[in-house]
């Protein structure tokens, strides 16, 4: 017995209309790519291959090329407005957004074609990174570049790789490294870590920043949705470059080696808390906990952060582990009293053996 569908809603409909309308647009830049433009990405290093693959473009320096061509097509010019492919001015002339740059496509986690990003040619030209307009089809704070592409191997191993650019990211999958995708032109939000999520992601490198004090800058202002959910380390990046110059540098080795000795947001947390304790005293220790609480206490069967947090606050404050746990599993997000973190200090062994050698004593009389 067959399930009976209804027709696809009006919205859902116009959605597909938008969607074809940015395929217009794609084959448009892609026929535009020989001359300046693909000299300008092989003299970057990338293969014939890759750029085929990323689906690499040019606009033309042209008022209405784009335009002109989709009208051709039967496009409705205010489906290309709806998508900020075209603009119009406060006169009503409509004319191309992207003019001068290398096209980037952007599609989301499923592949749909939802945008553009242009990068100007011309050196002198503003501004560097040019992206779509928020739209139907566009939401920059929810759309990672690349993760259409990376999926699988983010899905795999757990892990994605995040930096800032897109020839960043073309040019470490080109060199081997699956799992790097980019935020567009902003910080990691709420909706890129439901998108990483989603795909059961555990941990986040960012290779933002080649010096510690950008590390700790990006790690200051992680938003806590990210910072929550993942093992997050910020990257040095070798000899100062960004990733792509890294990577087509001849530095592969480099950039894989850097990866394993990132800064953890985890560690970066906690000693910040740490500098405004005394972590030797009961007060200080009361302090700490009490800060460090919401992080402590997991949020699924499987939480890394909380697992490396609790780490770091046995081994360092000489917590008990277990008594630790049980802590977490009555407080119910209150408070602790000195008591209770006296409670949780591992006793030192030579006041354990003179407590079993009091007990004796006393049992004896």
């Amino acid at each position: 017995m067959g399930v009976e569908v209804g027709p696809p809603s009006p919205k859902a409909g116009h959605r597909r209309d938008l969607e074809d309308v940015n395929q217009v647009a794609l084959a448009y830049f892609r026929s535009h790519l020989a001359g300046p433009a693909q000299e300008y990405l092989t003299g970057r290093g990338l293969t014939q291959d890759t750029i085929d693959s990323f689906e690499l473009g040019f606009a033309p320096d042209s008022w209405d090329g784009l335009l002109k061509a989709a009208l051709t097509k039967g496009v409705n010019s205010d489906d290309l407005v709806a998508l900020g492919l075209v603009i119009e001015n406060e006169r009503g002339r409509r004319y191309d957004r992207f003019r001068g740059r290398v096209m980037f496509p952007i599609r989301d986690p499923l592949g749909r074609l939802v945008g553009f990003a242009g990068r100007v040619l011309d050196p002198a030209g503003q501004p560097k990174y040019l992206n779509s307009p928020e739209s139907e089809l566009f939401k920059k704070s929810e759309l990672l570049y690349g993760l259409d592409r990376a999926r699988s191997a983010v899905r795999e191993q757990g892990e994605a790789l995040v930096v800032e650019g897109y020839m960043d990211v073309i040019a470490l999958h080109q060199a081997g490294f699956p799992t790097a995708v980019a935020s567009l032109g902003t910080a990691l939000t709420a909706g890129h870590a439901d998108a990483l999520t989603r795909l059961d992601v555990k941990r986040l490198y960012l290779a933002f920043d080649s010096d510690e004090a950008g590390q700790r800058a990006i790690l200051s202002g992680l938003d806590q949705t990210a910072s929550r959910r993942f093992l997050v380390s910020a990257v040095t990046v070798p000899h100062g470059k960004d990733p792509a110059d890294a990577v087509l540098g001849g530095h592969e080795a480099e950039f894989r080696a850097a990866l394993g000795t990132g800064l953890s947001e985890v560690e970066f947390r906690f000693q910040r808390v740490l500098q405004r304790h005394d972590r030797e005293s009961l007060e200080g220790q009361r302090a700490i906990l009490e800060e460090l609480q919401s992080v402590l206490r997991p949020r699924d069967v499987f939480d890394p952060v909380a697992s490396e947090m609790r780490r770091l606050v046995t081994q360092h404050l000489g917590i008990d582990a277990a008594r630790l746990d049980e802590w977490l599993a009555r407080s119910g997000g209150r408070g602790t009293s000195l008591t209770e973190v006296q409670g949780m200090r591992r006793r030192r062994p030579q006041l354990d053996q003179m407590r079993r050698l009091e007990l004796e004593i006393v049992a004896l009389t």
